[in-house]
């Protein structure tokens, strides 16, 4: 989510005796001078905690975004967050609870906590990897073996959002991620499933606020799209 140093998942396994199956990923990011950072959508909600130049503390869970963000980050500040997995169920009320108890700095609790107030659904999961493709909705259900609107609720429950608007934004993320392969935009259009180049382009905009040609060119947003999300290799 944002354009922060991460430190993956399976990497704090080798300091860690258990991380929850929750957790994508777990990241910092220091600003050295006021910055104004590009957060893409990328299917996932993180707990951040934010501590300021002052030395105040506090917690917040991110919103799933539709839309490419622009926030400011002062000098100074500091933020650790840890990224779950897309359609995790959170107690956001009851982890913040738990959180503003802890020590700064306390990983190994923030994660107990994570694992303790959030939780993963098996069919949900299921469902988001079939989506991740990027393919047809009908695939999905048919690999699945749920009719469209059971697929639609089971959504709409846990996520608040319908398949397409899932499937769509993997295929984005998978063509931004694509962009500098060598291939031309008309062919990853027809590789990836858009109808045409231009169809590429309306999606590129809808979901990233500019074309390919103007992501291609930005190395934060290629360095961005590449952090762990909602992608096929969930």
């Amino acid at each position: 989510m944002w354009n922060a140093d991460l430190l993956y998942a399976f990497e704090v396994r080798n300091r860690m005796t258990s991380v929850p199956d929750t957790v994508l990923a777990v990241w910092r990011h220091c600003p050295r001078e006021s910055e104004q950072t590009l957060i893409l959508p990328d299917g996932c909600r993180d707990l951040v905690i934010r501590t300021t130049a002052a030395g105040s503390v506090n917690g917040f869970v991110s919103p799933l975004m539709d839309v490419t963000q622009s926030h400011a980050h002062p000098a100074g500040d500091r933020f650790v967050g840890i990224r779950l997995v897309p359609g995790a169920a959170i107690d956001e009320a009851g982890l913040l609870k738990a959180l503003a108890d802890l020590p700064e700095g306390n990983l190994t609790e923030t994660l107990s906590l994570v694992d303790a107030f959030c939780h993963r659904s098996l069919s949900l999961a299921e469902a988001l990897a079939s989506l991740a493709q990027g393919q047809r909705i009908l695939n999905s259900t048919r690999s699945l073996g749920v009719s469209s609107r059971s697929l639609t609720r089971l959504l709409a429950s846990h996520t608040g959002r319908p398949p397409i608007w899932w499937r769509n934004l993997a295929r984005a993320r998978q063509a931004a991620r694509c962009l500098d392969d060598g291939r031309s935009l008309a062919d990853l259009a027809g590789d990836l499933g858009f109808a045409d180049q231009a169809h590429l382009s309306r999606e590129f905009r809808r979901w990233f606020g500019v074309p390919p040609g103007a992501f291609r060119s930005n190395p934060t947003l290629i360095r961005s799209v590449r952090h762990s999300g909602f992608d096929v290799t969930l």
